[in-house]
């Protein structure tokens, strides 16, 4: 059985309306799909019609009358680097300001507040990293993740003799995260001045932030 799918949207209001012509024994269908923002879904909906949340990315499809069922969305997840030199002082842990995103999945990146955002509440992976271009053998650098501005996970490493070349620092983490909660980055580095982050595409500061569910 061969089927030819077309489809034309139309907007009345918060509806969209997504005609699908199918040619399935000699008959047409119709699928309607309403858009709204937050998760109260139109109040009448007849069996087949579905429902999307502009705000969450999740949709709805009506399962009996009048009764909306969530059907299963995306996970949320973003990435967000440093791209141009910062400084980072002696001796003070540094928040990253975070200035290019690279996807963001959800609406969860904000990058004029150097931050992820969580909308939707659920177990999140989070990673930040960095790097120096050297590190002097007596002095130690540290990567931080922060939620609320609190940090919650760290990694310090601490040079040595063989230090004189670029050195990264990761730092990984899996967390219970609420909606509304921010996550950020931090550094630390005690090297006897202040250190520039590097900007080449592999050794920039980034954070990433995953939903696990």
């Amino acid at each position: 059985m061969k089927r030819l799918l077309h489809s034309l949207m139309l907007h009345h209001k918060l509806a969209i309306v997504f005609l699908i012509s199918c040619l399935l024994y000699g008959g047409w269908q119709w699928t309607v799909v309403y858009e709204h923002r937050g998760s109260t879904q139109p109040g009448t909906c007849a069996v087949g019609q579905q429902s999307f949340d502009t705000d969450d990315g999740i949709t709805y499809r009506c399962t009996a009358a009048n009764t909306w069922t969530q059907l299963a969305a995306s996970a949320h997840s973003g990435v967000m680097t440093r791209n141009a030199a910062q400084s980072i002082a002696h001796n003070t842990e540094v928040q990253v300001l975070l200035d290019t995103v690279t996807f963001d999945v959800g609406g969860i990146t904000e990058v004029g507040n150097n931050r992820f955002t969580i909308v939707r509440t659920g177990k999140y992976l989070v990673h930040a990293s960095w790097a120096t271009s050297s590190l002097n053998h007596t002095a130690i650098a540290a990567a931080y993740i922060a939620v609320d501005g609190t940090i919650v996970r760290e990694l310090q490493h601490g040079g040595n003799s063989a230090s004189t070349g670029t050195v990264e620092f990761g730092v990984t983490e899996l967390l219970s995260l609420t909606a509304g909660a921010f996550v950020t980055m931090e550094v630390f580095q005690n090297d006897g001045s202040p250190m520039n982050t590097i900007t080449s595409a592999k050794n920039r500061p980034s954070l990433f932030v995953v939903e696990i569910r």
